[in-house]
Parts: C-alpha cells; structure tokens; sequence
C-alpha cells in the first residue's frame, strides 16, 4: 500500500509561513471590498437589496475561484 502524505500549501510571507486559504480569504474579503467601491462609484451600491449578503457571496466566490485558480487540478 502506497501511502504519500502532502503537506497542507503554505506560502512564506514576512519570514512565517501561511496558510494558503488564509491567503485566499484575505483576497476574497479585499476584492468583495474592491468590488463595493465599484458598485458605488458608478451608484448601483444602493439598488443592492441584500448588501450583507451579496458581498458575503462575493467574498466567497472570489475566495474559491482564486483557490481553484492556485491549486486546482
């Protein structure tokens, strides 16, 4: 039975090594940020009903495609 064991992806960032989902949290909390700043610069910001969870579900979906991006198959 062949057992190889992978470490979790880490990158060293400032001489520590992060996980490599914080990482890609961190850039879907900055991008959903990014995305409002948008939205609210050309004012479609407030014909969002559900703002909390629209820019949870940004978050989010730059959070897995930026994962899948990195360490997809």
């Amino acid at each position: 039975m062949n057992t190889t064991t992978q470490a979790a992806p880490t990158f060293s960032l400032f001489g520590s090594f992060f996980p490599a989902w914080l990482v890609c949290a961190i850039a879907g909390i900055v991008g959903a940020l990014v995305l409002r700043a948008v939205l609210s610069v050309i004012r479609l910001d407030d014909g969002i009903p559900f703002k909390l969870l629209t820019y949870t579900c940004a978050a989010v979906a730059i959070d897995c495609s930026l994962w899948l991006l990195m360490f997809g198959p």
